[in-house]
């Protein structure tokens, strides 16, 4: 049976794929698509990037992603040592565990003259421990109990965690010390989140070095750059001096413009979340003599924040997850916004329309607009600038 590197090397090979061509299209770098192929999984910093990379990958390759983690899971297990129940059964596993074979010596009855001695010791004993610890120090027994509770405690309580982002949608809780780790292809970017009374951010160094917080605030959201094309989303759902909610996830981005900030976009707003160069020209979606109501619906197929405005009357957002369905009655202008645009599948008035790619960032701007030609009104979805 093919090991997964083996599996995944010959499908590069017949597709006459190099490594560099691979680096450059899957943005995975050179020494994890090696430690793949070799099947070196020890290489990895964490199972959810090898996992994550490894259906990248397969995907890429024109594999079954899902075969793939099969394949590494089964030999994650035959790595593991066999129970000997298992290997020799369970009765022949019961005969090796021979009891201990009893002591040659032989016992000896106690003098009778012994037995009243022990029991004059027995009944001293017992006095003891009913009236000695009446004449202890009390401090002296509170602080041991004190230590004994603090040890207890420590015990218990955990440490600071870590997070991985890969391909999917992180929905964590997080707390102090708590940490969101992400590749950027050739290394790990670590977001370390810091909350307490005087303080709720989120702080980092992006890949040139530069510092930046995301302050966590209620219904904020901030997309940080990792590279030239990919940022890293963040949305707070919920935070307190405690701990916080937030949502992660990778998304495409444009290079910034000269004169912009490189490392962080903010979307706050619809207006400044543009960050798609897919749909350029506006897509005709159908054409009558005077505007009329129109109605949206949106499957979604993947997780995603999802934002939308009609006709002027407030942005309605909420973040969606795979399954659940959304129904807009518009009564002339709609404008949208999706972090995860190739997750939603998008019909207006009947007519399904794609508005980006996976982990893409969009806005659209459904209208209505008279066409001077033929003097009639034309319902178009167009990139909102």
């Amino acid at each position: 049976m093919k090991s997964i590197g083996e599996h995944l090397r010959t499908a590069r090979e017949e597709k006459g794929y190099s490594f560099d061509q691979v680096v450059h299209d899957t943005n995975i770098s050179r020494e994890y698509i090696h430690a793949l192929e070799e099947d070196d999984f020890d290489f990895f910093p964490a199972e959810a990037y090898l996992i994550g990379f490894l259906r990248n990958y397969s995907e890429y390759l024109g594999l079954d992603p899902s075969k793939m983690v099969g394949i590494y899971k089964n030999f994650k297990i035959s790595e593991e040592p066999v129970p000997m129940d298992l290997l020799l059964g369970k009765k022949k596993a019961a005969a090796v565990k021979k009891e201990k074979p009893e002591s040659s010596v032989e016992k000896k009855s106690l003098p009778r003259w012994l037995i009243p001695v022990l029991a004059v010791v027995v009944v001293a004993a017992g006095v003891a421990v009913l009236f000695i610890p009446s004449f202890l120090d009390d401090g002296e027994k509170t602080d041991s109990t004190i230590e004994e509770e603090t040890t207890s405690v420590s015990d218990e309580q955990s440490g600071p965690k870590e997070f991985f982002l890969t391909e999917d949608t992180l929905d964590i809780n997080v707390s102090n010390g708590d940490s969101i780790k992400v590749s950027t292809g050739s290394r790990l970017l670590t977001f370390f989140v810091s909350i307490s009374d005087e303080e709720q951010l989120i702080s980092y160094a992006d890949p040139s070095g530069n510092p930046g917080e995301i302050l966590l605030e209620q219904g904020g959201e901030q997309v940080v750059l990792i590279g030239d094309q990919t940022g890293v989303y963040f949305f707070v759902k919920k935070v307190s001096s405690s701990g916080a909610t937030i949502i992660a996830q990778k998304v495409s981005v444009d290079e910034p413009q000269a004169g912009e900030e490189p490392e962080e976009v903010v979307v706050s707003a619809i207006p400044a979340a543009s960050a798609d160069t897919n749909l350029t020209d506006k897509i005709v979606i159908m054409t009558e003599t005077y505007p009329k109501a129109y109605t949206i619906d949106a499957l979604f197929r993947g997780d995603g924040l999802f934002r939308y405005e009609t006709d002027g009357q407030g942005r309605i957002e909420r973040f969606y997850q795979a399954g659940e369905r959304l129904k807009i009655d518009v009564n002339r202008n709609l404008l949208l916004w999706a972090s995860n645009a190739g997750s939603v599948d998008l019909k207006i008035s009947g007519q399904e329309i794609k508005i980006g790619e996976n982990g893409q960032v969009v806005v659209r701007s459904v209208k209505w607009v008279k066409n001077n030609e033929t003097g009639k009104y034309e319902l178009v979805i167009v990139p909102y600038n």
